[in-house]
């Protein structure tokens, strides 16, 4: 009894702001958590102020509805165990305009795109020529030292871009509805990033999203999404999507989304190419992955892609197991990967996939200057069950995929077992 009443006397010691550093309760802001109050100026206040100082921004008790907020350097934001930081949602004309229009990365390209519900670094000085074809950024502010954690719920409010957002593929402000939906967080340009203990949820695009990120920690984290969405091109939903990072390491967390549970990539064609920022030295690994598309290097691997890794994964009730995919016309490539130690069971396509012409048809459109490369590529102990196809294999002409090693690779398939390979797979199976 003495333990739990200490502990509680220090819980409340350190919420009224006695610490060495300062606690911001963005209560004290003027935030309302009753699930109707728009709390993003009161909120923002609040993680401007701990940016001038460093410290704690909490969030109590309570559903605190917010539009696109920005964390600034030396912040560690709370969510405490029984709040939700929600994105705002409602009709249309009461949501879209909360996500202001921002400078990030959306689906590979940099662009002009809705902001997330939670973002970082950010364009300070734009170029007016939207002819760039590279980095149309003249100045970022960029972010050090961010941490995210607390036991609570931060939820992107996604449900009136699923349904609002047309076949047409147009989302009704004029905004693409495949790539410029809010993701939930889209942390760029951060060094030092920490996420753990937190549930997120139903963003409209990508839900967790470091990019141009280096020394980022993640574990003991949830992302979930409706199954189903309304609109088969709205799934892009992906669950950790590591993105032109380094230094990342992922571990004892869930994916239970629609489209890829876990994604390494680094940008996309030769906007992709020009911004010249790789994703390499990338661990994910003792993660459980239920349904969605499985774990993935690429299809964006413009920036160039090395010494990743996953490892002791779990993939179940999903449409496909590892894959490691891009095209003709990225350029770039990917290589030193490692998959090791992968279990999936009841895959509905295939239980591996290294797919050069992913989303396009082969071409010889294309110069070879532009072709990507896959190489030095390692599977070992994969052991796949009730999976519909056992594997697909397809190189570039202009440039075959190379070093790809299978050892100890056990697909159990009730229909015929049968690899498919276009013949510029260039490997050895142990």
């Amino acid at each position: 009894v003495m333990s739990a009443m200490l502990l509680l006397a220090l819980a409340l010691w350190v919420v009224s702001g006695h610490s060495s550093s300062p606690i911001y309760n963005i209560a004290n802001f003027g935030a309302v958590g009753n699930n109707k109050t728009v709390n993003t100026i009161a909120i923002q206040r609040a993680l401007d102020a701990c940016g001038k100082t460093g410290g704690t921004v909490y969030i109590p008790e309570g559903i605190f509805s917010t539009g696109a907020l920005w964390i600034r350097n030396n912040t560690k934001l709370i969510v405490s165990p029984k709040a939700t930081l929600q994105g705002v949602f409602g009709t249309w004309n009461t949501t879209w305009h909360h996500y202001p229009h921002t400078y990030l990365r959306g689906n590979g390209y940099m662009t002009m795109s809705h902001a997330a519900l939670l973002n970082a670094g950010y364009c300070a000085k734009l170029s007016p020529n939207k002819h760039v074809v590279g980095d149309r950024c003249l100045s970022w502010v960029k972010v050090h030292d961010v941490e995210i954690t607390g036991g609570g719920v931060i939820d992107g409010g996604g449900w009136k871009w699923w349904t609002d957002c047309t076949k047409a593929k147009l989302c009704p402000d004029g905004s693409q509805a495949g790539s410029q939906r809010p993701p939930g967080l889209d942390l760029l340009w951060v060094t030092n990033l920490t996420i753990h203990g937190i549930h997120l949820r139903n963003a409209a695009f990508w839900q967790l999203h470091p990019t141009f990120c280096s020394n980022v920690l993640i574990n003991n984290m949830t992302i979930t999404t409706p199954r189903y969405l309304p609109l088969i091109h709205l799934q892009d939903d992906d669950a950790y999507h590591t993105d032109s990072s380094q230094h990342v390491h992922i571990y004892d967390t869930l994916a239970n989304v629609n489209c890829e549970c876990y994604s390494i990539s680094a940008g996309k064609g030769e906007n992709g190419r020009l911004m010249g920022v790789p994703t390499a030295h990338v661990l994910v690994e003792k993660s459980l992955c239920i349904t969605g598309h499985g774990i993935t290097v690429g299809s964006g691997t413009s920036g160039k892609i090395h010494d990743v890794e996953y490892r002791d994964m779990v993939c179940k009730n999903a449409v496909y197991g590892p894959r490691i995919k891009t095209k003709l016309a990225y350029g770039g490539g990917a290589e030193r990967v490692m998959l090791k130690n992968i279990t999936l069971h009841n895959i509905t396509s295939y239980a591996f996939k290294v797919n050069m012409y992913y989303s396009a048809p082969p071409s010889n459109t294309v110069s070879r200057s532009a072709a990507p490369y896959l190489r030095d590529i390692h599977v070992i102990d994969l052991k796949a069950t009730e999976v519909a196809k056992v594997g697909l294999l397809d190189g570039l002409k202009q440039s075959p995929v190379t070093g790809l090693v299978l050892e100890n690779v056990d697909i159990q398939t009730p229909n015929t077992p049968k690899w498919a390979c276009n013949g510029y797979v260039f490997g050895i199976w142990k």
